[in-house]
């Protein structure tokens, strides 16, 4: 009785799961949703983009903070020991194409305030011939851009430029597409320049004005840059200063000196080691140029005169 009791039970059970499942419908049958490529594209970007926003600002800032590069004017002018008379913007440089290409950057307005700056900046001549020394301290493609213009603005008007390279990786040889050392007679846009590119071992080469120390190098070079100097009427030098070597060699190139500066782009050991280099060497250096200047920067750039370091007590 109890098996077949059981046996009952479980035919019920089998019986009202078979009703309930046959008696079962499907209200709303299960369908795809479709999906926006573009919607999860559009998305997917946006989303990067606000990310990848956040991280740069973020690294930007913290980079700022700790980083002991310059950019005010007055900081400048304290490290260097020369006042900043000129503060331009960025100069976006076309350093991947030389010659006419690259030149055509000078006809920018900020390169044109340098090149008028630079203008100013040539003192009078002495013995035939004018002077100025450019000093690249960390960007010479920009320093080399300004003096290859103010080469250039100068010859317009009749006078015969020579310039020298003395730069590190000659910057001016590039932009002209001179390879070699030597002195070389150039095309630059629509005048004729004599370029003066020294041998990649003669650190500091002396220079034809005569003012040469006892330990500079005397050499093939200075020679022929004597000869060509000698029916020229303006002589433009780039130079980059290099701790180990000194500047002795300047004043034999130049008897006055415009040093140019990227914001940014040096430290204040950096900027002062080239001002006691210029100083030591006795090179007259009148003016900084600072590029790349910080919009929002109120500082002047200015010495501090001499008046301003007596005190009443010495005054009596």
């Amino acid at each position: 009785l109890n098996t077949d009791q059981q046996a009952l039970d479980g035919t019920r059970v089998d019986s009202s799961t078979l009703s309930a499942i046959n008696g079962s419908v499907v209200l709303d049958p299960a369908q795809p949703v479709k999906q926006s490529k573009v919607k999860g594209t559009a998305l997917y970007a946006i989303t990067g983009l606000i990310l990848g926003a956040g991280l740069g600002i973020g690294l930007v800032v913290v980079q700022t903070i700790l980083s002991d590069r310059l950019r005010r004017r007055d900081d400048v002018t304290s490290a260097l020991g020369v006042p900043v008379k000129l503060s331009v913007g960025p100069v976006p440089l076309s350093r991947w194409r030389p010659g006419s290409k690259g030149l055509a950057v000078a006809d920018r307005p900020a390169m044109r305030r340098v090149t008028a700056h630079l203008t100013a900046a040539v003192p009078p001549a002495r013995n035939g011939i004018a002077s100025l020394a450019v000093i690249s301290v960390d960007d010479g493609q920009v320093a080399a851009l300004a003096l290859v213009s103010l080469a250039m603005s100068r010859a317009r008007e009749g006078v015969k430029v020579v310039v020298a390279d003395l730069a590190e990786g000659t910057p001016v040889a590039a932009l002209l597409k001179v390879n070699g050392p030597g002195v070389h007679q150039v095309t630059a846009g629509d005048v004729q320049l004599t370029l003066a590119v020294p041998d990649r071992d003669e650190l500091a080469p002396a220079g034809p004005l005569g003012r040469v120390p006892a330990d500079a190098q005397q050499s093939e070079f200075t020679t022929a840059v004597t000869e060509a100097v000698t029916t020229a009427e303006l002589l433009l030098t780039l130079v980059t200063l290099d701790p180990s070597v000194g500047a002795d060699h300047v004043p034999s190139w130049a008897t006055s000196a415009v040093a140019m500066i990227a914001a940014g782009r040096s430290s204040w050991a950096q900027l002062h080691a080239a001002g006691e280099m210029c100083r030591l060497a006795g090179v007259s250096v009148t003016s900084a140029v600072l590029v790349g200047a910080d919009r929002t920067d109120e500082s002047l750039g200015v010495t501090e005169p001499p008046w301003a370091r007596t005190s009443l007590a010495d005054l009596g």
